[in-house]
């Protein structure tokens, strides 16, 4: 019974004298393995219109412009104004700095504009520009005694409105620009409303050439919007400058 008391009286002093000596101390930190998500812009409905309109392009070809204007008419025709108008909500995965972004949405005015003044209004929460689309539609009638050209041309307007966690970006065509001449000297230069012509109205007059421009105005507005997208939603929209760290 001695020995046993002995025996763990030595281990006590033994454990004891290890605590006392050991001056090392071992820290356990977690890692942070918080997610830094990179910002990013989608537009669920503008993805649903774009792919319906490329659906019914692709059931059509140049033989057939009237149908495919008229489909098309049929799921986005020209607003109360008459005018060919697309207007989507971009959501953001994040809030974010406006006028940061304003910097990229600029950026992206100069490069989907040629024109050096495309830019004709800024707020501290918008933008609005203007392109202009060059023969969007064209014909041509040659007969033995008589000739006649027509070229359609338009003003594409471009307008985005920022808040802390979305873009609102309408594009509106409003006028077709119709130019046309004809071998007896007469020439005609006007504006013309696009509601006013085919296929929002069946108007016989030129409809194959209405028809048209119909299309391609569409296809430039849905393409605008596209082009947008894509360009925020490049890695270097994420990039930022950030203070030496000291």
């Amino acid at each position: 019974m001695k020995k046993i008391v002995i025996v763990l009286f030595a281990l006590i002093v033994s454990f004891a004298a290890f605590g006392q000596n050991d001056t090392t101390v071992n820290v356990v930190t977690k890692a942070d393995t918080t997610e830094v998500k990179p910002l990013s812009f989608e537009c669920v409905a503008f993805d649903n219109d774009i792919a319906l309109f490329r659906e019914i392009c692709g059931k059509y070809n140049n033989s057939k412009l009237k149908k495919w204007a008229q489909e098309l008419n049929n799921h986005f025709t020209t607003d109360d104004t008459g005018a060919i108008h697309l207007e989507y909500v971009i959501m953001a995965n994040q809030d974010f700095d406006i006028e940061r972004i304003k910097t990229y949405a600029i950026g992206w005015f100069n490069q989907a504009f040629s024109g050096a003044n495309a830019i004709k209004a800024m707020t501290d929460n918008s933008i609005s520009a203007t392109g202009t689309l060059v023969g969007i539609a064209q014909k041509s009638v040659n007969a033995i005694y008589y000739a006649k050209s027509i070229t359609i041309s338009a003003d594409i307007d471009v307008i985005l409105r920022f808040k802390e966690n979305r873009i609102k970006i309408d594009t509106y065509i409003r006028h077709y620009k119709y130019i046309s001449g004809d071998s007896m000297m007469k020439s005609k230069n006007t504006l013309i409303v696009c509601g006013e012509v085919f296929p929002v109205v069946n108007e016989k007059t030129d409809d194959q050439v209405y028809a048209c421009a119909f299309i391609n105005s569409l296809d430039n507005s849905f393409g605008k919007i596209d082009s947008f997208l894509k360009y925020m939603n490049r890695p270097a929209v994420n990039v930022q400058n950030e203070e030496e760290d000291w």
